[in-house]
């Protein structure tokens, strides 16, 4: 019995990647655990405070790094571009394994469209809370013009120059850990350097917050979970470049694995750091720099650290430029997840977006496709800053969703959800966590294009890899 995993997929794309070293720092340069940590602190403190931010990424982060390991052993198996929706094909019930494996694919498709786009928004609102803290002025558009303009650079830079950065994700890397080390320096250093007091230890890993009026500081913790959890997701885009990665069955396992445990610990430390930085938690959401927008209470952190604008500016913009190849490299994935999802037929006209120019084997077409997701996100922000937060919270309920269906359909095989609250308990429709709606509808979306579309045009993973005469495991072992 033959298993895709023990010989290379065939594949139209060039397999740029050819050390486990590139491949550590493509994920890792993705999913910036520590980055994604410190930006969405606020919400974390807001709700559970410091002690809550602190036992939540402690628990958050293990049990994902478990989820990852179920996942690593499909990857060894069956390395393809696919990757969920790819081994739910193989191992989820035949009567339904067509329709769950197209869900799964459409859920990963939103996904990262999303993900992408929320990349470049962190960029975008963090030069604008420093156009408020030079100037006091807080130009609304400004997230929104920056936020696009970063797009389309990342966009020219996947579509031309995607061969010269392949050479250079090491040192993507690098940089990566290079400004995580001095982020800690200065805070910790310059605070001291101030005579600023730390938060105790008692504070840190006993003090809870309860700020949206829940019945405990239980429920608040839940919600400050949703922090590490989303610093957590995202490292499947492995397997979505792995037609791309040389000697994939071996490298992407392995990568995954000191991915997840390098970036995990980063993302502890941070919130450790966060935590003992944060002696006056009213102070931090009490200034107008703090309710400039999401970033505003980061930046305060900072500033009152360090206590000059000059500091504040440049570790403020040294965070930002670290999230560039986040952005860069996770377009990289979004537009091979695409291709992937259309080279099954998942799309209305899979044809035209599945071809990939023999020049350079780039999926020209689905990278332009992907240029569409950081550009209408950012526009949000103009028209709903509620419809942005709920959009952005999408990508963590179908990124889970697409685990937790691989999960199922490997027990299946053996033998046979981020959260949805709102931020407080009584909310008005302003408050409302709409991504519990919105993930509904995504899923009702995906069932809509699968009978109109899907049914008579998605061929699925297993019937390509039938047709190549590969066979799959009935019930093999997951």
């Amino acid at each position: 019995m033959k298993e895709m995993g023990r010989r290379p997929v065939e594949t139209a794309l060039t397999r740029r990647f050819v050390s486990a070293k590139a491949v550590i720092a493509l994920a890792s340069t993705v999913v910036v655990s520590w980055q994604n940590q410190l930006f969405l602190a606020p919400i974390a403190l807001a709700n559970g405070c410091l002690a809550g931010y602190f036992w939540t990424s402690l628990i958050v982060f293990p049990a994902m790094h478990v989820v990852y390991i179920g996942l690593r052993e499909k990857a060894e198996r069956w390395p393809a571009s696919a990757g969920q929706f790819f081994w739910i094909a193989h191992l989820a019930p035949r009567r339904c394994a067509r329709q769950l494996s197209f869900l799964s694919g459409w859920m990963l498709t939103v996904s990262w469209q999303i993900f992408l786009g929320a990349g470049v928004m962190i960029i975008g609102n963090a030069a604008a809370t420093l156009v408020v803290l030079h100037t006091g002025s807080n130009r609304f558009w400004l997230p929104t013009v920056l936020s696009m303009l970063t797009a389309l650079c990342i966009f020219a830079i996947n579509r031309w120059c995607l061969p010269l950065l392949a050479k250079l994700k090491v040192h993507m890397l690098v940089f990566h850990v290079a400004v995580f080390f001095l982020f800690v320096a200065v805070l910790l250093g310059l605070r001291a350097h101030s005579g600023l007091p730390y938060a105790t230890a008692s504070s840190v890993f006993l003090t809870f917050r309860n700020s949206g009026g829940w019945v405990s500081n239980a429920g608040a913790a839940f919600i400050a979970a949703l922090v590490p959890l989303s610093s957590a997701v995202g490292y499947d885009c492995l397997f979505h470049l792995s037609e791309e990665i040389k000697s994939a069955a071996s490298i992407v396992p392995a990568a995954l694995t000191w991915c997840a445990m390098i970036n995990f610990s980063l993302g502890l430390i941070t919130a450790l750091v966060i935590d003992f930085s944060v002696a006056d938690i009213n102070a931090v959401f009490g200034t107008p720099l703090s309710r400039s927008g999401p970033i505003g209470p980061v930046v305060q952190i900072i500033y009152t650290a360090t206590a000059s604008l000059g500091w504040t500016t440049a570790i403020v913009t040294l965070l930002a430029a670290s999230v560039v190849p986040c952005c860069i490299n996770s377009f990289t994935a979004a537009s091979r997840q695409l291709w992937a999802f259309a080279e099954n037929g998942g799309l209305p006209g899979s044809t035209w977006i599945q071809q990939v120019y023999t020049t350079d084997k780039l999926p020209s077409k689905a990278i332009w496709l992907t240029l569409i997701g950081p550009i209408v996100l950012p526009l949000l922000n103009l028209l709903s800053k509620v419809a942005l937060n709920a959009v952005a919270s999408v990508v963590i309920n179908n990124l889970i969703a697409s685990y937790l269906l691989v999960a199922g359909s490997s027990i299946y095989a053996r033998y046979t959800r981020y959260g949805i609250f709102p931020p407080v308990v009584h909310p008005e429709p302003a408050e409302i966590n709409w991504a519990t709606a919105l993930f509904g509808g995504s899923c009702l979306a995906g069932g809509l294009l699968y009978y109109y579309h899907g049914r008579k045009n998605y061929r699925g993973p297993l019937d390509k890899a039938q047709a190549l005469d590969v066979v799959a495991p009935a019930t093999g072992t997951a």
